[in-house]
């Protein structure tokens, strides 16, 4: 899944490019994401490595591409092509999401969205950017709202919402250990887990992590703090293996994350 927790806001600071592309060449492309990206696939089939971890979209799918991700593209047999949107997210909410596919066979609910995204950032009417955000809003709410994502009674939601909100008051700790936020709900862990992935559709060790690797990528942006003191501060039990979950996560080292992202701001 495309995002990692549901953040209180989310908000569009820029849409930079709105437009169709595609991509021939027969060897893999590699690229470095200045900007958020959210990406209709029109024709063809693509893969999109990050380290070891790869996913695959083909025709009517729609993905995510964080901001900051290094990754490499390989094309199967084929012309692929795709409306994509290139836009700018708040520190605050941009930690949330993730590089991921969104939803899979989404003709019918999503291509005329995209199309009227792209018509009206190319007429460059008055107060096109403004109609841009909030198209861009529409389809990130309808993808977050999707009925893809599991419906659960507050009867079972409540103790996951419990789950989480002790994770991020305690991701710092190198000891946290999922039996202990399965006992913080009141839920045994078996259950808990099984609640938890339904729901989120990632399991609670990998909503962890997640989560503490993006408090990293704010620590290494914001702080000049080494990279073994953002791994103790970020509940990681070494450096090593901070580095190593960073790279497999993003396809790319906390420091050279870092020197790449620094030198992007203002």
């Amino acid at each position: 899944m495309f995002i990692s927790y549901i953040p209180e806001d989310i908000i569009i600071e820029d849409i930079t490019v709105v437009t169709s592309g595609n991509i021939n060449p027969p060897e893999p492309v590699v690229r470095h994401r200045q900007t958020s990206g959210l990406i209709y696939v029109l024709t063809g089939q693509a893969s999109y490595t990050f380290g070891s971890r790869t996913f695959s979209v083909k025709a009517d799918d729609i993905f995510y591409l964080a901001q900051g991700d290094s990754y490499s593209i390989h094309l199967k047999p084929g012309r692929y092509t795709f409306i994509h949107i290139n836009f700018v997210l708040t520190d605050s909410c941009r930690s949330a999401f993730h590089s991921d596919i969104c939803m899979g066979d989404c003709r019918s609910q999503y291509l005329a969205l995209f199309q009227r995204l792209e018509s009206i950032y190319k007429a460059k009417e008055p107060l096109h950017l403004t109609d841009c955000r909030i198209t861009l809003y529409n389809i990130m709410m309808m993808l977050l709202r999707s009925p893809q994502r599991t419906y659960m009674p507050s009867s079972k939601f409540q103790p996951l919402h419990n789950a989480v909100k002790y994770m991020e008051q305690n991701y710092a700790s190198p000891t946290l250990t999922i039996g202990e936020i399965s006992q913080s709900t009141g839920l045994c862990e078996g259950y808990m887990r099984r609640l938890f992935k339904a729901y989120h559709r990632v399991s609670p060790s990998r909503y962890l992590q997640n989560l503490r690797l993006s408090h990293a990528k704010d620590l290494l942006l914001s702080t000049t703090l080494s990279i073994s003191d953002v791994a103790e501060q970020c509940g990681f039990s070494s450096t090593y293996y901070f580095s190593e979950a960073f790279r497999r996560h993003f396809g790319i080292s906390p420091t050279a994350w870092r020197d790449t992202n620094r030198t992007t701001q203002f």
